[in-house]
Parts: C-alpha cells; structure tokens; sequence
C-alpha cells in the first residue's frame, strides 16, 4: 500500500492509495499516524479520495489511532470517502467519530 504525507500549515495530510486492510499490509499507514500522534502536530487529516475498499481490522486500526489522537487532545478525521466505504462507516455507526 502506498501512503503519501504531507505537513501544510501545522496539520498532517495523509493519503493512503489502494484497499485498507488491517494486518502488515497496513502498517505504513499505521506507523506514519502513530509517529504523527507522537510529535507536536495537533491535527491530522486522512484523504480517502484513493482508498476503494477497506476492512473490519483497518477500521480497528483507525479507531486506535483515533483514540491516541484525543487521548493527547489532538483529531484525526477522515475526508473524500467514497459512498461503498462510507455505507461501512455507516453501518458500524463510525462516520461521524471520524468526521
């Protein structure tokens, strides 16, 4: 999975490109939102414009992560998901945590 970052104006942009799923093939993205929670950064933005599917452990991951960012007074959102991975998001009641 490719993952691109980018930091504009104090707030992190991350863009993962592809399927989401949990388990080693996801550990870029983990890594790259863990080492953001861990700095001075206070806010983090994940752009699913590229993501076309992703599964129950990647939305684990993603509510780890979440809860580490307000655990340190931080967010972390998700923008541009597409309608298949938002009807997930839907259906687990987790779209507006993320928004």
């Amino acid at each position: 999975m490719k993952v691109c970052k980018e930091i504009k104006n104090g707030v992190a942009f991350v863009t993962p490109h592809g399927t989401l799923m949990g388990g080693s093939e996801s550990e870029a993205f983990n890594k790259i939102l863990l080492k953001i929670e861990n700095n001075s950064i206070r806010e983090c933005v994940v752009d699913f414009t590229n993501i076309k599917w992703i599964n129950s452990p990647a939305v684990g991951l993603l509510v780890k992560r979440k809860n580490g960012f307000t655990k340190r007074g931080k967010d972390l959102r998700i923008i541009n998901i597409n309608n298949k991975v938002k009807k997930y998001f839907l259906m687990t009641n987790l779209l507006e945590y993320f928004q």
